[in-house]
């Protein structure tokens, strides 16, 4: 090759190395730029995906080579921003790969839980475990068909379990009247009846269920011996007359026969049997004997129950021969306050409500909207119980 030809390709090597260099010049600020974005989000990811890899020697190293890289850019220094950069990168990579290793050990372990927790009758903890698995290996077709098989499963226990407890309902609700939602006028009417009866007003209850019958000393018994609680020597387990007992008793009792006691207000809409006169017969106490065992007619004690009519409801006894516990906390002048939907009494009070009368008591106390009041803990003689039931309840 002639001196000439070599100076070309000298010339021309020069011009290419230059224009490359100026190309790399001109360029490297936004490939250092795209590089920070792209290792701030990495680390982010990586971070977030496991907190304990910001433990890591390298996550911090690379987290400092990074800003580095930032702070070199910023001060116009881009071949020194570039290498720090790619060392962030770097650094980045391998932790990327340490997460991936740590991720199949956890998929792997998540899938031996699994498949335990299905062994073992378990639906609910095996799903959580296969969707872990697929947390840890997102897209793995086993865990997923394995999840979504369990989905289906786990939607047909909860029907079948729905099932169950409806059935459950049905046999807990035998027994007792179900009083549909809407609204009633409680209280006494003007002129009629005690101050704390008054004022009379509007009040909305959702359906429920009560007992049509008081709760009978059998049946107490029974809970007793269930429960371990002391009981009077007298009792036997075929006494149908109703229990006598306070009300802390009575509350207990309903609970664990999975009801709970009425509120007052559902007390009167069920006594009342859907209407607004002083009984549920009408207004004429001259008919109350054949509803009800009270002074005129009981011989000064209670009566086996359900032995007089019952009202519409099917709700036998609801008029003397014993005072029945509500819910509620007395307060004399509660029903100017009360709230007109699903009212559960005042929120203080040392007395509960009593309703009803009994057998020692008139006529004119047997009124369905008159109010009485005892301690909690009063064992007295003619008071009982029946228990109620939210018609919802599951």
């Amino acid at each position: 090759m002639n001196h000439k030809k070599i100076l070309v390709f000298a010339a021309g090597g020069l011009l290419l190395g230059a224009l490359s260099w100026g190309g790399y010049r001109l360029f490297l600020p936004g490939r250092v730029q795209k590089a920070l974005a792209e290792n701030s989000r990495d680390l982010a990811l990586i971070e977030t995906s496991d907190a304990s890899m910001k433990l890591e020697k390298d996550f911090g190293e690379a987290e400092k080579q990074n800003a580095e890289a930032g702070a070199f850019s910023a001060a116009g220094k881009h071949p020194d921003a570039w290498r720090a950069a790619k060392a962030a990168r770097r650094l980045k990579t391998a932790l990327k790969e340490k997460l991936a290793l740590k991720n199949r050990v956890r998929y792997s372990d998540k899938m031996l839980e699994a498949e335990k927790a299905e062994k073992a009758g378990n639906p609910e903890a095996a799903l959580a475990a296969y969707e872990l698995a697929l947390h840890f290996q997102p897209g793995d077709t086993a865990a997923a068909a394995a999840a979504a098989g369990l989905r289906d499963k786990i939607a047909a226990l909860k029907a079948a379990g729905e099932t169950a407890r409806e059935k459950a309902m049905a046999v807990k609700a035998q027994g007792m009247a179900l009083v549909t939602a809407g609204s009633f006028f409680m209280g006494s009417r003007e002129g009629v009846g005690e101050s704390d009866e008054h004022p009379r007003h509007k009040v909305y209850l959702d359906a429920f269920y009560i007992d049509k019958r008081e709760v009978t000393i059998s049946q107490y018994v029974r809970f007793n011996q269930a429960t371990r609680r002391k009981q009077p020597d007298a009792w036997s387990t075929g006494n149908q007359y109703p229990a006598n007992t306070d009300w802390d008793g009575a509350y207990a009792y309903c609970a664990w026969a999975g009801k709970r006691l009425p509120t007052e207000a559902e007390w009167e809409k069920a006594a009342r049997g859907r209407t607004s006169t002083n009984y549920s017969f009408g207004d004429d106490p001259a008919r109350l004997a054949a509803y009800a065992w009270y002074d005129t007619n009981s011989k000064e004690r209670a009566h086996q129950v359900g032995e007089r009519k019952p009202n519409q409801y099917g709700l036998y006894d609801i008029y003397g021969n014993v005072w029945e516990w509500a819910a509620d906390r007395y307060d004399k002048e509660y029903y100017l306050t009360s709230p007109k939907k699903n009212p559960k009494g005042p929120p203080a009070g040392s007395s509960r409500v009593l309703r009803g009368g009994s057998w020692s008591r008139s006529a004119d106390e047997l009124l369905v909207a008159n109010r009485g009041a005892a301690f909690p803990d009063s064992n007295l003689d003619g008071v009982g119980f029946r228990c109620a039931l939210d018609a919802g309840q599951k």
